[in-house]
């Protein structure tokens, strides 16, 4: 996962995961982009269950498999 290449969704700048800024303090864990502080993906653990929101991506993928955002929707 850590060399999945990602896309932010507010300026567009494409970096591997691994370079995402990341935060633990929170209630969960917060990937910020590098280049512009977006928010790009939140995990939080509650009653056992992980929640993940992956909203300030526009991409997230590998070479040619993908999972990419059109029109507000995961393909």
């Amino acid at each position: 996962m850590t060399a999945a290449n990602s896309t932010c969704g507010t300026c567009g700048t494409s970096r591997p995961v691994a370079e995402l800024v990341v935060y633990r303090r929170t209630p969960g864990t917060v990937a910020r982009c590098r280049t512009c502080g977006s928010v790009l993906m939140v995990f939080v653990k509650a009653h056992g269950v992980t929640c993940v929101d992956l909203d300030g991506l526009a991409s997230l993928g590998q070479s040619q498999t993908s999972i990419t955002r059109a029109d507000g929707t995961w393909r």
